[in-house]
């Protein structure tokens, strides 16, 4: 197989055609997957081992990831007693929908993501022990291990002391 057929084999893999009656759409679609596969077969040539699944997943979250850095809006304030019933409505996603995986957002911003300590009283559990204890099986790890510490970014609960680091463990510092 030559050029043209091997990029077409790869774009059958994982197309992002979809059926719109906009006659642009369709075009628009076929220069993006053609990049996608062109860009993979460049990483192919230099040497890379990556699945080209998951070469796909990586530069998916990469893009989305430079896109919320780039794209801030700034927040609106509005009353404490609002802003407070708002945070305890809103729920947070610290595991995929597989609930097997911990969520790819730990990874993004790295910098932007340090511990802090949660001062309202409430001791929630640490997400990377429930994780090891449910979906892992360590049994060193307990379901409900509370914890005062968060991450101040991604709003996650995290152990943070001297027997256990979770929150270094968690974001692959």
């Amino acid at each position: 197989m030559n050029g043209v057929d091997l990029s077409d084999q790869y774009r059958s893999y994982y197309s992002t055609q979809l059926t719109v009656f906009r006659t642009w759409m369709p075009l628009f679609f076929w220069i993006l997957d053609t990049t996608i596969v062109n860009s993979y077969r460049i990483y192919k040539a230099q040497g890379g081992t990556v699945p080209h699944k998951d070469f796909r997943i990586a530069l998916a979250w990469a893009l989305v990831s430079e896109g919320n850095a780039s794209t801030h809006i700034p927040k609106i304030r509005h009353h404490h007693k609002q802003q407070e019933a708002h945070a305890h409505s809103h729920k947070l996603q610290y595991v995929t929908k597989s609930r097997n995986e911990l969520s790819p957002p730990r990874f993004v911003n790295k910098g932007d993501h340090c511990p802090e300590k949660i001062d309202d009283g409430t001791r929630p559990n640490c997400i990377l022990c429930r994780h090891k204890a449910t979906v892992l099986g360590d049994e060193t790890c307990d379901v409900k291990t509370p914890t005062t510490w968060i991450c101040g970014c991604c709003k996650v609960p995290l152990c943070l002391t001297k027997a256990r680091n979770c929150y270094k463990e968690y974001h692959g510092f």
